[in-house]
């Protein structure tokens, strides 16, 4: 509690951190015949303000601060040394910029700026709502962004996976192709989408020099109900590397993205609540739902769980841990670090949950080889 108060008497006191954006320019221009896109944050308390940048070759951020002087607003890298550009711009009105782009070498070039407006932005992925409400400086850069077909999977007898890659940051997809109209293929790829441009506008947002991302994503269960795959992320940095899984369930008819509640439920004698009521969620997950599972680890995972390592030993660990779906069962994690991923052998296998599973998604021990 102690060390909250400090950080927080730190960031009230420093200047910047809750200076209010006053207002922001998306703008865009060219640099010699290379498209560049802009932008610039204004605040009404500092005199200063913040600049990222993308060309449309490479859509991966760069940034700028800028200070104002000699009547032009001055852009450079905060970091010292001469390997960045900078920028030197001047408001001329109608929203658009005049100045100069300055190569590090100090060769100057000149550059106008206009708005970015949205009009004329189509992305590859439609009009899903994530995208709508992206500001015009992403939306532009997800319309910029492409995409090579790498191979196809087969799943099952029906269903087939289209894995994609986007070439500026190696990261891969899918999309599930069709025939058999019972699968909502538009809905299972707006939400697979959904769960890969997140994923994607982190990467582009990392400045270069913070750190490299490294992300795969594996199918790990379908059948004619539902599909499952895993994402692994993992950031090495300057200072601290990283390491995450995230893990999906998807309805194959409705297209909505599953929760753990929708897939088991383990109160016998309380009704399932609403999936927005994540009060009595919770309730239900410290009270019945950690320590079943916890006692289950026990009996399946003797010597692995009664460890202190990562507090697997402890059953509040296992009241909001992150699963995934596998052949053979239900498997639980904690995303804590590299050393706590324990998803590949905390697995509670499908035939010790058979009376809790909801029955319409057919979770049953699988046969069916999945190799991406």
């Amino acid at each position: 509690m102690m060390r909250f108060r400090i950080l927080l008497v730190m960031l009230l006191l420093s200047g910047n951190v809750f200076a209010h954006i006053e207002r922001t320019y998306f703008l865009k221009g060219k640099v010699g015949e290379r498209e560049l896109a802009i932008r610039m944050l204004c605040y009404d308390e500092i005199p200063v303000r913040h600049l990222s940048y993308y060309f449309i070759d490479e859509i991966k951020d760069k940034y700028l601060l800028g200070k104002f002087a000699d009547n032009c607003w001055n852009f450079s890298a905060e970091q010292s040394g001469n390997l960045n550009p900078s920028i030197k711009i001047t408001d001329v009105g109608n929203g658009c910029w005049k100045g100069f782009w300055i190569e590090p070498s100090g060769k100057m070039v000149d550059l106008f700026l206009k708005p970015l407006v949205t009009d004329s932005i189509v992305t590859p992925f439609g009009r899903i709502q994530l995208i709508t409400e992206m500001d015009v400086y992403d939306q532009f850069r997800l319309s910029n962004i492409s995409f090579t077909e790498t191979h196809t999977q087969k799943l099952g007898n029906e269903l087939i996976c289209s894995w994609m890659v986007e070439k500026q940051s190696g990261i891969s997809f899918f999309k599930i192709k069709t025939s058999n109209h019972k699968y909502n293929t538009n809905a299972i790829n707006a939400t697979l989408t959904n769960t890969y441009i997140p994923l994607l506008q982190n990467f582009l947002k990392k400045s270069s020099e913070a750190s490299m991302q490294k992300v795969s994503t594996s199918i790990t269960y379908v059948n004619d109900a539902l599909l499952a795959f895993k994402i692994v992320i993992i950031n090495t940095g300057q200072n601290r590397n990283s390491y995450s899984n995230q893990c999906f369930a998807i309805d194959l008819t409705s297209g909505a993205q599953l929760s753990l509640e929708d897939l088991i439920w383990l109160d016998k004698n309380t009704k399932k609540p609403a999936s927005d009521d994540l009060y009595t969620i919770y309730k239900y997950r410290k009270s019945t739902f950690a320590p079943m599972v916890f006692t289950w680890l026990q009996q399946l995972y003797p010597e692995k769980i009664n460890t202190n390592n990562c507090n697997l030993n402890t059953p509040d660990t296992w009241c909001l841990p992150i699963w995934g779906l596998t052949n053979k069962g239900i498997a639980l994690g904690l995303n804590t670090s590299e050393k706590c991923d324990v998803l590949n052998w905390a697995i509670l296998p499908y035939q010790k949950l058979t009376p809790f599973l909801t029955p319409k998604y057919h979770l049953k021990v699988s046969q069916l080889v999945l190799k991406n």
